[in-house]
């Protein structure tokens, strides 16, 4: 609340500065907060109105849409003559699918002699009851959102789709979309992915046998800037497919998207903000490429861009699933991703697919639809060079020197995100080095956390004996230099830097999290903790002790690490993987499941 009064004398607008702090709790899955945030945050507003209306705002806002609507019509039947206030409230409702009730409020308007603009708006919903009263009436079930409902009943609109014959031979064109650039494991594997296809254009070498007739597009759903580019580019070397932003595309009205079919024009225009965004600019954008095959990676586009693919009539539309279901790690629109999938179940040429049994299990289980729904293609990862930059080299240098009394060192390469859980790495260390003194330790990446973690490791005594340089590219030249890599992450779909760890001939200790345990053969090449929530540090140092000892007994483990990451995840595979799933004829969509509620 002193942060609040702050920006408040700073002359920022109460109401923006609420709002952002609302969205703040909202996303950092805190919402159960808001109502009694905003209670106390507003106590001070003399003007009962204002407080009454912001308060139903942001309540609206945050989800919280009983109770904003209380206030609203308590407001309303307070003051009858508030006409703004009451124009406000309809165009929640109507923001909301909430058709009848909003016709009910705008009653009173349209008596009070309403201005064009005004009963347009009310015309509209009239138009918009009529329609979904013929075809859609349980869009006018009163709840009090709609939106998810809407997203529902327009993708299942396409649940008796038929698709076109095609040559199983040939694919193309094709768009891939993705969250944006990144030094994550699954921007990386999805640019491996484009990267692979856009090499194979017109030939069969890396597709054996499989054509690809038309360009690689590429849409990012984040604004790239040129310098973000051409860092990721150095990163990831070769030739790479154009990119197009989501913001750069032009949209069109929602009636034009839907060519002549008002019903779905009026269901759209009641759809989540992100579908109607992803509809108005993507789905022209796919009709111009002519895409006969999208693919699409990760949550978030998937909610911007599966809807627009199927009114783009995009023969195979491919929901690439690359991290555990989001009830396992609190995604903000939890409801709304579960009915989304559940309906993109019923529709011909959508596919699913996993980078690991475990992310498909996961999925399976809290949508509740058979596993064989998801299709399972493993990563794929080049071996890492083992060569480093001058930097690197200087920075090993004198880390080696300041620990020359080292007999092992045990390392780490994550983002330094919660989900990974560094803070527990950090205690490791610290448990490990009482036991075994003559250890150095080494934890690679970047995070907002990384300057936290330094103090932390420095007040715990690690000082010289931890070296944390933050992001580094040459990923290999740092896994060269471990006896052992300790994975503590929490959650993960398939852990790229675990493979590459094989390849680079370096035993794992690692976490159960997601497909972690694929990564390596248990009892040989890697080790896996018995707790996941929990993890005991004994045990950590335990496994860690045990793999060294076992790879110093035996150095011809290392070769065996690196064969089994070459035959299980190259990146050919995945690749010819990835394309024999979009020239595959599509199944029938209703054997895995049932229509039922939204």
């Amino acid at each position: 609340m002193k942060a609040l009064k702050e920006s408040v004398s700073s002359n920022a607008p109460l109401s923006l500065v609420l709002r952002m702090r609302v969205r703040d709790l909202v996303l950092a899955n805190r919402r159960d907060e808001v109502p009694s945030f905003i209670a106390a945050a507003m106590a001070q507003e003399a003007d009962a109105i204002s407080r009454r209306q912001l308060c139903a705002e942001l309540l609206n806002e945050a989800g919280f849409h009983e109770q904003s609507d209380e206030i609203y019509d308590g407001l309303l039947a307070d003051f009858p003559d508030l006409d703004d206030v009451r124009l406000r409230y309809v165009k929640q409702l109507r923001h909301r699918g909430r058709i009848r009730k909003a016709i009910c409020v705008a009653e009173t308007l349209e008596r009070a002699g309403a201005d064009a603009a005004t009963q347009s708006i009310v015309d509209g919903l009239r138009r918009a009851e009529r329609r979904f009263s013929e075809s859609e009436p349980d869009l006018l079930t009163d709840r009090p959102d709609n939106r998810i409902p809407a997203l529902c009943a327009a993708i299942l609109r396409f649940a008796g789709r038929r698709l076109p014959e095609t040559d199983p031979g040939r694919i193309g064109p094709v768009v891939l979309m993705t969250a944006g650039l990144g030094v994550g494991g699954a921007e990386r594997q999805f640019w491996l992915f484009a990267q692979g296809l856009h090499r194979g254009l017109g030939a069969d070498r890396i597709l054996r046998g499989v054509r690809l007739d038309g360009p690689v597009h590429v849409v990012s759903l984040a604004e790239v800037p040129s310098a973000q580019r051409l860092l990721f580019e150095a990163a990831l070397p070769g030739s790479l497919p154009a990119t197009d932003d989501l913001c750069s595309l032009p949209p069109q009205p929602i009636e034009a998207v839907a060519q002549g079919d008002p019903v779905m024009a009026e269901i759209l225009a009641i759809t989540p903000s992100a579908a109607q965004i992803g509809v108005r600019q993507l789905a022209p954008y796919f009709r111009r490429t002519g895409a006969a095959a999208v693919s699409i990676w990760q949550d978030g586009p998937i909610l911007y861009a599966a809807l627009a693919a199927l009114v783009a009539e995009v023969p195979k539309v491919l929901l690439n699933l690359r991290a555990l279901s989001p009830d396992k790690h609190g995604t903000p629109f939890l409801l709304q991703y579960a009915a989304m999938f559940r309906a993109l179940a019923l529709v011909p040429g959508v596919v699913f697919q996993c980078n690991s049994p475990s992310v498909a299990q996961s999925y399976a289980d809290w949508l509740g639809i058979p596993t064989d729904t998801f299709q399972v293609i493993p990563n794929g990862c080049a071996p890492p060079t083992l060569r480093g930059s001058d930097e690197d080299e200087a920075l090993w240098t004198d880390f080696s020197a300041t620990t020359a009394d080292a007999e092992r060192t045990v390392g780490c390469i994550c983002r330094l995100h919660p989900c990974k859980r560094p803070d527990l790495w950090l205690d490791f260390a610290r448990h490990y080095l009482d036991r075994r003194p003559g250890t150095r330790f080494l934890l690679i990446g970047y995070g907002e956390a990384l300057d936290d973690l330094r103090s932390s490791a420095r007040r715990s005594g690690l000082g010289d004996r931890l070296l944390m340089p933050g992001f580094r590219s040459n990923v290999g030249f740092w896994l060269g230099k471990m006896d052992v890599f300790v994975f503590t992450s929490r959650s993960e779909g398939l852990p790229n830097v675990l493979i590459e760890a094989q390849y680079c001939g370096v035993p794992v200790v690692s976490t159960r999290a997601g497909g972690a345990s694929d990564c390596y053969i248990e009892g040989v090449t890697g080790a896996t903790l018995s707790n996941l929530d929990n993890p005991d540090l004994d045990e950590i140092a335990d496994l860690t002790d045990r793999m060294i000892a076992m790879w110093r007994a035996d150095p011809a483990l290392g070769d065996r690490a690196r064969a089994f990451a070459a035959d299980a995840y190259s990146v050919e595979t995945m690749v010819r993987r990835y394309a024999e799933a979009m020239r595959a004829p599509a199944g029938a969509a209703s054997a895995r499941g049932e229509r039922g509620a939204y």
